[in-house]
């Protein structure tokens, strides 16, 4: 039986400074001590309205720690789109303080290492959706849709590799032994793990879903939630959040290229 999970997960863009508008920045590995995220520009796939699956040039909300490149927007929603990712397969070792990237959505399957797993241990089929609730604490403000398929084990003789250096080396003392791959697409499943996407650049809100439909009750002041009993994911709990997405102007994405 699957379970429906929520993650809250920081919106708060990287630091731009005072800059004009079409200017373009070199972002460094986030050292803060938070996550950031990110607007980015990548090619991928998405299901169209007629769910048809087309490569395009996408733009979505999504984390990656390493260093990239932006061209500044000063927005009402959206400050800047990163266009570069600068990989960093091989870097040795990833700076001090670096913060890791999770979830990478990136390349064939998504990846969850340590975001909401100390606190639950997912089973296949769990649906984790990322995000952040609305100062209103009414909706949630959604960023990732993660479908559990398998719980790998971490090769530490692969640790080279582009997942390796951005998201589980840069964990303080790399303790985690495994980490979860997602559901895709073009495995044939009902449910799969998506980015909500645009294809060309709009300064527009994130879709949001309403809590109380999805079954979930908010709590001290916005910052917690709850859900009694527990959630049993099922198809209505798919078509809201697919609904919410389009119903927003965005667009399903369902691969984004690998770095």
């Amino acid at each position: 039986m699957a379970y429906l999970y929520i993650v809250q997960h920081p919106l708060v863009e990287p630091g731009y400074g005072r800059v004009k508008p079409g200017t373009r920045l070199h972002i460094p590995w986030n050292r803060t001590n938070t996550h950031r995220r990110k607007f980015i520009k990548r090619n991928g796939s998405y299901l169209d309205v007629s769910n048809r699956l087309l490569n395009h040039e996408l733009y979505f909300w999504g984390e990656y720690e390493p260093p990239t490149e932006c061209v500044v927007e000063n927005g009402k929603h959206i400050k800047a789109v990163h266009d570069i990712l600068y990989p960093v397969r091989g870097v040795a070792p990833v700076p001090p303080d670096a913060m890791n990237t999770d979830p990478y959505v990136f390349g064939d399957y998504f990846k969850n290492i340590c975001c909401g797993i100390s606190r639950r241990i997912y089973m296949p089929d769990d649906v984790i959706i990322f995000g952040k609730i609305d100062k209103k604490g009414i909706s949630f403000l959604l960023d990732t849709v993660f479908v559990v398929k398998e719980r790998v084990n971490i090769n530490p003789f692969l640790n080279k590799t582009q997942y390796y250096k951005a998201s589980i080396e840069p964990i303080p003392s790399r303790k985690k032994t495994y980490f979860y791959r997602g559901e895709n697409y073009f495995s044939g499943k009902r449910y799969y793990s998506f980015v909500p996407c645009l294809l060309t650049y709009k300064d527009i809100p994130r879709p949001q879903l309403n809590m109380s439909m999805l079954g979930f009750s908010v709590v001290h002041g916005g910052r917690s939630l709850w859900s009694a009993p527990r959630i049993v994911f099922r198809n209505r709990h798919w078509n809201i959040i697919q609904n919410a997405v389009r119903g927003a102007g965005w667009h399903i994405g369902v691969h984004i290229d690998k770095i």
